[in-house]
């Protein structure tokens, strides 16, 4: 009896060795022998779920681990070991229930309360992630993988800045992590510091030169500054080293959709291929039907396409409900009727003499998908423009204002003289950071239409370009792409109705704003480029320049999903899309033309 315990723990022993030394199949084929001849035995099933899982099999992993942890629940190494192997799995709820057994265990134990923060972000429970995050830094203040965990949910929540410096610290306390220098370019990427961000993805790769993931988060990142050819041998070098790699499959259709490289018949195999698989994750999926519908909208099969793109919209609409984001219509339609009754003329008056005078900022607004990178492009090509791209500032100063003043109220009730200087200074030293000493500076977030009664509080001179486009067009569009965030672009009758509201604030707009908007519409652009380009640079006050013309030669960062449509020549593929899709789109139709019971029998007016 004591050899044969003697004898077992010397087994035990040298699986333990085999584990310690990389010799995962040697440990597992001693541990399963050893649960044979001792089946009650929790640490040995322990051991073996480690030794499976180090080999690529959860399934078995996680068997192993629930054993052990019906035999020895009480064991602290155990039921982490259950979390974190649910949590490779995403049994979200399953490996909550495991590490918080393990923490009730050992409450401080910084590797356990990581893994937890990990799941409460999964499970969407972003503040409470948070709040372990830092619960873990206050119990081991130098430990890297904390910050680089609590800088990817923070910058998730788009508290950017706050990541930013987690991330940094993260990279002071070990210097060479792939996973620091990756998510720092993550945010860097989403700062538009794209200089910054491809020099942490360049890194990231030398430390680690055949990581799929590195290779195409520079694909990525090479398309946003126009380096398409380097892009594209990024993005197969990811393919190459993790065939499955649905995002640089889908960077790679990108780059072919727009003309600027063939697929090849391999390449378009492999999408259907992915969908039929069970390893893309949702997002993924959303992308590969994306990709996949506008290949069959290539070929002129148009129902099918339609079919992958309903099918990508109804998966990201699942994932932003998951995420607490949803379209709200009411909720929208009222805030457009408060900015409508709070900005009227008399409004106007009552602040002609707050904000600054400065020519320098050009506000481009309009619908997504209306021609706004395309307009912004057209004036960042001349020498004296430069083009700063989606700019969150006026959203930001938006928001920390109170609502809109009510109809008579005094406008300083809501924003003073004096603070509408100071915030409009605030707002002309970022563009001058940005353009340093360019002539004019353009800000193309699109939702600034929202915002047109502060604008021209803080610049009473505001130069805003407007984008029109046909409305089918414009929000058929919005549904074929993925935009990350907009919740309304996921289903056709929320489309029509946030048009319909957008339309109706940009009608009182052109009534009562101090200065006119010049109105662009994307279907003249395209049939009159030079007439049309030739407006807008007079517009914004300066000399004809030819280079506005060779907009596609600019090299600069681009971050929306125009990215690669502006490096190609001016082209009219997009102008009446719709029609191929218009069986499809009835309830688009009907939400534009004011929730009737049936479409109109004529088509809509072209623009708002």
């Amino acid at each position: 009896m004591g050899g044969h315990m003697v004898g077992n723990s010397q087994a035990l022993g040298t699986a333990i060795a085999r584990l310690q030394s990389g010799q995962f199949q040697a440990a597992e084929q001693i541990l399963r022998v050893f649960v044979q001849s001792e089946p009650h035995h929790a640490d040995a099933w322990c051991f073996l779920g480690i030794a499976l899982g180090l080999q690529n099999q959860p399934d078995e992993s996680v068997t192993c681990f629930r054993r052990a942890v019906e035999l020895k629940p009480g064991s602290f190494e155990i039921q982490t070991n259950l979390g974190i192997a649910l949590l490779k799995q995403r049994h979200w709820d399953e490996a909550q229930t495991s590490l918080r057994a393990a923490l009730a265990l050992k409450p401080d134990h910084v590797l356990a309360l990581n893994a937890l923060g990990h799941v409460l972000a999964e499970l969407g429970q972003l503040d409470a992630a948070l709040d372990v995050y830092r619960q873990s830094l206050r119990i081991q203040p130098n430990f890297a993988e904390t910050y680089i965990h609590l800088g990817i949910r923070l910058r998730e929540q788009k508290q950017l800045d706050e990541a930013l410096r987690c991330l940094r610290q993260a990279l002071a306390l070990r210097p060479h992590s792939v996973e620091a220098l990756s998510n720092l370019g993550h945010c860097l990427r989403e700062q538009a510091d794209l200089d910054e961000a491809l020099s942490c993805y360049q890194q990231a790769l030398r430390l680690r030169p055949h990581s799929a993931e590195g290779h195409n988060d520079l694909g990525i990142a090479l398309t946003d500054v126009g380096r398409l050819e380097e892009a594209a041998a990024h993005f197969r070098e990811a393919l190459r080293f993790k065939p499955d790699c649905a995002s640089a499959l889908c960077g790679l259709g990108e780059l072919a959709l727009h003309g600027r490289l063939p697929l090849t018949d391999e390449e378009v195999a492999r999408v259907p291929r992915f969908l039929a698989s069970n390893n893309p994750s949702p997002r993924e999926r959303a992308s590969l039907h994306l990709l996949q519908a506008s290949l069959l909208d290539r070929q002129g099969r148009y129902e099918e396409a339609f079919a992958h793109y309903r099918q990508s919209n109804e998966l990201r609409h699942g994932l932003l409900k998951a995420q607490g984001q949803v379209f709200d219509v009411e909720q929208h339609h009222g805030f457009i009727e408060a900015l409508i009754a709070a900005f009227d003329r008399s409004y106007f008056q009552r602040v002609e003499a707050f904000g600054l005078e400065t020519d320098l900022p050009v506000f481009i607004v309009g619908m997504p998908r209306s021609g706004t990178s395309l307009v912004e492009q057209i004036l960042a090509s001349h020498p004296r423009v430069f083009g700063g791209g989606e700019l969150k500032e006026i959203r930001k100063i938006a928001s920390a204002l109170p609502p809109a003043p009510a109809p008579g109220d005094p406008a300083s009730a809501w924003i003073g003289s004096e603070a509408s200087r100071s915030l409009a200074g605030q707002y002309l030293r970022r563009l001058t950071d940005l353009g340093g000493a360019a002539f004019r500076v353009t800000d193309k977030m699109f939702d600034n239409y929202l915002h047109l009664g502060l604008i021209y509080t803080l610049f009473p001179r505001a130069r805003v370009i407007h984008c029109r486009r046909q409305a089918l067009d414009v929000c058929f569009s919005c549904y074929t792409q993925d935009f990350r965030g907009m919740a309304f672009t996921t289903s056709l009758k929320d489309l029509g109705r946030y048009h319909r509201a957008y339309a109706k604030l940009m009608a009182h707009w052109r009534a009562v704003l101090p200065q006119p908007m010049l109105e662009v519409d994307y279907e003249e652009l395209v049939a009159n480029q030079e007439t049309e380009s030739r407006r807008l640079i007079a517009f914004c006050g300066l000399d004809w320049d030819e280079r506005s013309l060779a907009f596609h030669a600019n090299r600069r960062p681009v971050l929306t999903a125009s990215r690669v449509q502006i490096r190609r020549p001016m082209y009219t593929d997009s102008v009446g899309r719709w029609k191929h899709y218009e069986p499809y789109l009835k309830p688009l139709a009907v939400a534009l033309a004011g929730e009737d019971e049936s479409p109109p029998k004529s088509p809509l007016p072209c623009f708002d």
